[in-house]
């Protein structure tokens, strides 16, 4: 399930996750904030709800993208060089 991996994936690297976390809430907070309609309601309000969660969802989606790319790599490049000498 992606929510064990999220998990696992916290535990081991947990101030790259804590750093993501963050990020996405002020995402999700700038994007709330932001809104063109002024008016009060529940469907206006529920409307700049989901739009913020989209966004903070697309954000980290791509970082989750990006750093699953990135282990690609670096695996593939340890098996066929052994790794980096200094």
């Amino acid at each position: 399930m992606p929510l064990d991996r999220l998990i696992d994936w916290m535990t081991v690297e947990p101030v790259i996750g804590l750093l993501m976390a963050v990020t996405a809430l002020v995402l999700f907070g700038a994007s709330l904030t932001k809104s063109r309609d002024s008016s009060n309601g529940f469907w206006p309000w529920l409307r700049k709800t989901i739009e913020a969660s989209i966004g903070a969802i697309l954000f980290l989606g791509l970082l989750w993208a990006f750093r699953s790319i990135l282990n690609s790599n670096n695996s593939t490049f340890n098996t066929t060089h052994g790794g980096v000498n200094p």
